[in-house]
Order: structure tokens, then sequence, then C-alpha cells
């Protein structure tokens, strides 16, 4: 009897030395900072750029990517605006060839904001659809935020899937 009292005494004295350790924070479970709008926006990165079905055809419907104002830090920050995008075929050259459309004066709210990343923007491709699954664009974005800063992005992608 003695000895599982002695036992049950040491495994209650273990658990209390482990409940006082405190936890390492993993780098997966770190939340990143993210600024607010008066710490100012320096640049946006416009970046993860898929050509996506939102429907049960196989066909593209368009492309989405996120998009990131960020701070002098780097620090995503969390704002409103009115993005402008165009999109461009890509040239043998990498440049811009023929225009292809525009998405003029698309509100960018809170709603659209996906913590940690951004906020997700979905291009409709309309009526055009790519002419192979390999075929490149490229796309300038245009981010007005509410104090009339214009910030500009672009980024080379794939146009289908």
């Amino acid at each position: 009897m003695q000895k599982l009292v002695s036992l049950l005494t040491l495994l209650l004295v273990l658990g209390l030395v482990i409940s006082c350790v405190p936890e390492a924070e993993s780098p997966l479970t770190k939340e990143p900072e993210v600024a607010t709008i008066t710490e100012g926006i320096a640049t946006i990165n416009v970046s993860y750029f898929t050509a996506a079905s939102w429907d049960d055809d196989p066909d593209i419907d368009g492309i989405d990517f996120v998009l990131r104002p960020l701070d002098a830090q780097g620090k995503v920050v969390k704002t409103t605006g009115v993005l402008t995008a165009k999109l461009w075929l890509e040239t043998p050259e990498k440049e811009k060839g023929d225009f292809v459309m525009e998405w003029p004066d698309m509100q960018v709210t809170e709603a659209d904001y996906a913590f940690p990343m951004g906020y997700t923007i979905r291009l409709d491709y309309e009526d055009w659809q790519p002419e192979s699954a390999g075929q490149y664009g490229i796309v300038e974005v245009t981010f007005v935020i509410p104090d009339g800063t214009s910030l500009e992005g672009s980024a080379r992608l794939i146009l289908g899937g």
C-alpha cells in the first residue's frame, strides 16, 4: 500500500511540474502581426494566383489571388479600398501582349479579409476563356486605400488549369 501511495504522490508531483512548464510557441500556431491603418501602408503584394472553376462545369471561370497591403515593416494591414485589375496575354518575350479585360472599381471590404493571408480577390473571366491550359498572362492591380493613396502590383500567371 505504501508503494502505491508513493507512486501516486510521484505522479501528482510530476503532473504539477509538467503543468507549470510553459508551452513552446510553434511557428505554425503563432499568429502573424497585423498592423492597423494608422501605421501606414507602404506597398501591396499580390500573390497566390490560381486559375479556378467556381461551378460544376470543367471550364475555368477566372482567377483568384491574395492582396496583401503591407506597412514598412512588412506587416499585413487590414484596410478597405477600391481595386482595379487589368489582364493582358503574355508575349513569348514575357511582356504584355493583347489586352484581355479589366475589372474596375471593385470594393474590397473587411469581409474579403482571410486572416492571416490578406484579402482574397476573385476575377471572373465572364465570356472569355484561355486558349490553352498553359497560356500565360500578366495582371496589373491598383489598390486605392481610404486616404487616397494608390498602390500598384503586378504578376505573371497561368490563365488556364
